[in-house]
């Protein structure tokens, strides 16, 4: 090895070095490419399940908001003695909350990728 390097010229050795850095860089630069596709790809698929339940559980919300004004509104006419309104609104307030339910249910089903494939797409 010693007498490969003694006989090297200085132009050979930087040429060398050159080309072993060029090399560096474009093996840093492949794996910045291939880095990136795999976050895009997680990150698009973490979306996609944020936006599926977010949407889910907001709507539940909403409507377990209105059969909670419905309740109400259905508690102040059967104090004033008004029965057969009151008995509508408890009707409205039951179907928002059973359609409630049906959105719980949706939010819970959102597939979700098990924990050890994502994290073996991350290389952790």
């Amino acid at each position: 090895m010693n007498r490969l390097l003694r006989n090297l010229s200085i132009h050979a050795a930087v040429i060398t070095a050159l080309v072993c850095f060029v090399a560096l860089i474009l093996v840093i630069a492949g794996m910045a490419v291939v880095a990136d596709r795999n976050s895009q790809s997680n990150l698009t698929t973490l979306s996609n399940i944020s936006d599926a339940q977010l949407n889910e559980i907001n709507r539940a919300d909403s409507l377990l908001n209105q059969a909670m004004l419905a309740m109400e509104t259905a508690s102040n006419y059967l104090m004033v003695g008004q029965t057969q309104q009151s008995n509508a609104q408890v009707a409205i307030a039951g179907d928002r909350i059973a359609r409630a339910e049906e959105r719980f249910e949706r939010f819970a089903a959102v597939s979700v990728a098990p924990r050890k494939s994502v994290r073996g797409r991350f290389n952790c």
